[in-house]
């Protein structure tokens, strides 16, 4: 049996809660029976793999695997999970480098074949670690999606605003990141129509938006904590805003709908 999140309620009340009892919520999580036969599982069969075809052709080793990137919804694209691990990250061609979601580079680098990490303890407790947080997160979003991809910013976020890479290429990864891009673009109210301009103008929008809102364009400065809870209460908010002006509209249609029936029917 897993433990399923405790939410008792919505919006920044919603969270808040969360936030406090995060820790102790994920400890029960991780020591459900399920979660630990996938650990205990990977930890002592993927050692023996050689090569990406033994990792695909094995579903349970594989689910974790994907899992610990957030990538669980490609187990059965098993081609193509295959291709992205034989080619590697080395090359420009290879297929993870072409992908714009981020995260296949960083699921390739890990599990390049052959792997002198495999054999590693340190190396597969720190996938089943990541596999741990992504299924947590994953089984809150199944709850509400909004606090999945806050506890994604959370975990994330600080580690882009801490590396060496220059503050155009911190965006990029953001922007490169499907569950971190849907948090800054909710919280600064970005349209759907955004995702196609040139990736240079989206940039630069980017960059825009944060220096209105947050006062710099530069991503360092959500190495803070305080920082990142100031993003995610904008997103929360932002998020519920426009539930609600949704919920208004449906609302309203239905009340226009239902008086033209009875007038109708007068």
């Amino acid at each position: 049996m897993t433990f399923s999140p405790v939410l008792p309620s919505t919006g920044l009340v919603g969270w808040n809660f969360l936030t406090r009892t995060v820790e102790a919520q994920k400890e029960a999580f991780s020591e459900s029976s399920s979660v630990q036969r996938d650990i205990d599982y990977f930890e002592s069969e993927f050692p023996k793999l050689n090569t990406a075809e033994d990792l695909v052709a094995d579903r349970r080793l594989l689910n974790v695997a994907l899992g610990a990137y957030g990538l669980q919804d490609d187990i059965n694209n098993k081609y193509f999970i295959r291709r992205v691990l034989e080619d590697g990250t080395e090359s420009q061609s290879a297929l993870s480098n072409l992908l714009a979601d981020n995260r296949y580079q960083k699921f390739a680098d890990a599990f390049s074949f052959p792997n002198p990490a495999a054999s590693n303890t340190a190396f597969t407790r720190d996938i089943t670690a990541r596999y741990v947080d992504q299924s947590f997160e994953s089984a809150v979003g199944d709850q509400n999606p909004d606090f999945r991809l806050a506890l994604n910013l959370q975990r994330n976020l600080g580690d882009i605003a801490t590396s060496g890479l220059s503050n155009d290429a911190k965006w990029f990864s953001v922007m490169g990141s499907p569950p971190l891009r849907k948090v800054f673009e909710v919280a600064f109210r970005l349209p759907a129509s955004f995702a196609n301009l040139p990736i240079d103008d989206q940039l630069g929008e980017f960059k825009d938006r944060a220096n209105s809102v947050f006062g710099s364009e530069d991503i360092s400065q959500f190495a803070d904590k305080e920082a990142q809870e100031r993003i995610v209460d904008q997103f929360l908010l932002q998020s519920q805003l426009s539930s609600t002006s949704a919920l208004s509209g449906q609302n309203i249609a239905l009340s226009l709908l239902q008086s033209s029936t009875f007038s109708y029917d007068v």
